[in-house]
């Protein structure tokens, strides 16, 4: 008896592999063979049924239909169908799933069973549905049906891999079913009971439970540094949405070994205590303070668990009151990792202020170290330093002490402090790999700024003091920066920020830039030209060749006070072909220059009818709704681009943003997560009554989307 001819037993835990083997035996025990369709899953689907050794006895083989003629030609799905309701739907996957079957007959032999997937992977809409859209079919001869709308969370490669499980578990259960002569009925409450916690596959469970993780559900591309310390719109006595994410994630640890062994190393994806305020929290069920010991001692010890580690943010708060326990656990961590610590101690700068509290000095440029040596694969990194002692000083010989050559770094983010040469040391270690660098209301120093970043990619300034001089110590000598960012803050801005010097430095990116957002509304130092007190104006962004994303304030485009003879053409000139998201901020509070705007952008969606601008999608003013009157709206609407408006705060200084309790959510967003349920959820360790609850906001009206992730394991 070959293991194909073994009876089918349901597990209690299991992996992909084992129902595309589950699906491959079924199939072979019956006589049986299966055919393909597939759209947004490219062949995923069929990747997974033939990793199983003897596929070919069952599986025949697909077809790939991503384009809508495909799916006509090849799958005979109804043309009639897909122009009432496009190709995101339940009727067109089952009749992609019967393709499948016909497809795939030959020698007069039909296919047995079909399957066909149809959706949107994203990020954009499609046929007006949005990404994460999913319909899968299921065709036997008996007939055929489809399961949906699903709506899976997450970027384009979730959504996908989502559907292929989905898909898989989907055959197998209407395998089972059949064996069992089971109807459609049968079918779906065998699907049910498969969807208790011990049925479902450790892959689903971890896609799940990935949802209460920050690096796995946004994975962030260039958030403003200052989003880490801006507290949540929350009530002061509850737990923001990130700790209580985190709570969930320690909740599920301790159901079950099945549970932790999927949780606990999502939970260390990230170790963010004080992000979006969740340390001004006072909720006892998830309390910050002293947590920082802890997790040190913990990726010390447990070298699986510092290999998760993806994202640290650390600031001022992180180590209050941890002085006692901060020199033992940098002791355990030495013993740990097996290094010296006098070795490790030796290159810190000696400060007998401290001595009294520490006999190591000061614990915060330690503990920062001893985390940074602990974490191999840690790839994004964020320190805010207003007060100035988490940062006093941290050499690189302290973690080439440690036994560290470089750090792993794609990301850092600097908040706050006049920090001079003293993240030059782990600048130093992180300069290979860095990527993106955000820096906000800190000073660092030229030879830091100057240092060669081979591969950065990304910079993001929001200061009130630098300037010009740093701008030309950062820009010059790079290669390939996609995405450049200058905020100025507080009341005065930089005055030696010059918007045209900086885009003349920017001329050696023509080919590479993609995001350019120059917002300098809080600068109040316009240059003299003519006896007047004018900004300078922007120069052209013409040769700029993948510019997509441009943010810029209508004052320096529109930098008279009376008319020009260049009005109208002044956007057309200044924006590049390539350009496909345009922001322009500015009060407006001068009705002359509303006009005047109002006739640049009137010209822009002319010339982008004419197709002048042929990837032009969006464009956001933030003049109230007052371009209405002026016919914008419906200009932009023929040219077939998307015109609204949007506000913009103002960015305030990072020592003043501390003391506010509740500002509004600027630049990172977090996506909607659809409202799921999973209950009555069962593990292995006994019975345990959870609901798993996704709560969704919508768009506040600023685009700007809200979400709050919630796990109820109430009976632990």
């Amino acid at each position: 008896m070959t293991s194909y001819d073994l009876p089918y037993i349901q597990r209690n835990t299991e992996t992909l592999l084992d129902i595309a083997t589950d699906v491959i035996r079924l199939l072979r025990s019956a006589g049986e063979t299966v055919g393909v369709a597939e759209s947004l899953t490219a062949g995923g689907v069929m990747a997974a049924l033939t990793s199983v050794p003897g596929a070919s006895a069952a599986f025949r083989g697909g077809v790939v239909s991503y384009a809508t003629q495909l799916k006509q030609l090849l799958l005979v799905v109804d043309a009639g169908l897909i122009a009432r309701e496009g190709v995101i739907h339940a009727d067109v996957a089952a009749q992609m799933a019967e393709g499948a079957r016909k497809a795939t007959t030959f020698d007069g032999i039909p296919t047995t069973w079909g399957i066909g997937t149809t959706g949107v992977a994203g990020p954009d809409l499609q046929d007006g549905k949005p990404a994460g859209t999913v319909f899968i079919g299921i065709a036997s001869p008996e007939g055929s049906r489809a399961w949906g709308p699903f709506c899976f969370p997450g970027p384009r490669e979730r959504v996908r891999e989502a559907t292929v499980i989905e898909a898989r578990s989907r055959l197998r259960d209407a395998l089972v079913a059949g064996r069992s002569g089971g109807n459609r009925e049968t079918m779906e409450s065998h699907h049910f009971s498969r969807s208790t916690l011990s049925g479902l596959p450790n892959e689903i469970l971890s896609l799940i439970l990935s949802n209460f993780c920050l690096h796995c559900r946004e994975p962030l591309k260039t958030p403003h540094a200052y989003s880490l310390i801006e507290p949540e719109p929350h009530e002061y006595e509850k737990l923001c949405w990130y700790s209580a994410d985190c709570q969930a994630l320690h909740s599920a640890c301790l159901v079950s070994r099945k549970l932790r062994d999927i949780a606990q190393p999502i939970l260390y994806h990230a170790f963010l205590p004080g992000y979006r305020g969740s340390c001004d929290s006072q909720s006892m069920q998830y309390d910050w303070r002293r947590r920082l010991t802890t997790f040190l001692r913990t990726v010390a010890r447990r070298g699986d668990l510092a290999a998760q580690v993806r994202m640290v943010y650390l600031d001022d708060q992180a180590l209050e009151g941890i002085e006692a326990e901060a020199d033992p656990a940098i002791e355990e961590a030495a013993r740990a990792r097996g290094f010296r610590l006098s070795n490790f101690l030796g290159p810190f700068p000696r400060d007998d202020m401290w001595s009294v509290l520490s006999p190591y000095g000061p614990s915060g440029p330690k503990m920062t170290g001893m985390i940074l040596a602990c974490l191999p694969n840690l790839t994004n990194f964020s320190i805010c330093c207003i007060s100035g002692t988490i940062l006093r000083c941290l050499p690189s010989s302290v973690l080439r002490a440690a036994g560290v050559s470089s750090l792993p770094l794609q990301t850092i983010d600097v908040i706050g402090g006049c920090l001079g040469d003293r993240f030059d040391g782990i600048l130093e270690m992180a300069a290979p790999t860095l990527r993106t660098l955000n820096i906000f209301d800190a000073e660092l120093s030229s030879g830091s700024l100057a240092r060669p970043f081979p591969n950065l990619r990304n910079v993001g300034i929001t200061t009130g003091g630098f300037g010009g001089s740093e701008f030309e110590l950062l820009l010059p000598g790079r290669v390939g920066l996609e995405t450049c960012i200058y905020e100025a803050c507080e009341c005065c801005g930089s005055p030696s920020f010059s918007p045209s010097h900086t885009v003349e430095l920017l001329r050696s990116h023509t080919e590479t830039l993609e995001t350019l957002r120059l917002d300098l509304r809080f600068r109040d130092t316009p240059r003299l030209v003519d006896g007047m007190y004018l900004p300078e104006r922007i120069p052209s962004l013409r040769d700029f060749a993948v510019l997509r994303d441009l943010f810029l304030n209508t004052l320096y485009i529109h930098n008279g006070v009376d008319e020009s003879p260049d009005d109208d053409s002044v956007l057309i000139r200044l924006l590049p072909p390539s350009i496909v998201s345009l922001k322009l901020a500015d009060s407006m509070s001068n009705d002359s220059r509303l006009e005047r705007l109002a006739k640049g952008l009137l010209h822009l969606a002319e010339a982008a009818s004419q197709g002048q601008f042929p990837r032009l999608q969006r464009v956001r003013c933030d003049t109230a709704r007052r371009l209405d009157d002026y016919g914008v709206g419906e200009m932009f609407a023929s040219a077939g681009v998307d015109f609204g408006y949007n506000t913009w705060p103002l960015t305030m200084g990072a020592s003043r943003r501390k003391e506010f309790s509740k500002l509004t959510e600027v630049f990172v967003t977090r996506e909607v997560i659809s409202h799921q349920h999973y209950d009555d959820v069962e593990d292995s360790a006994g019975s345990v009554m959870s609901t798993f609850s996704h709560h969704s906001s919508s768009d506040d009206g600023n685009g700007y989307y809200y979400s709050r992730v919630r796990l109820d394991l109430s009976t632990l």
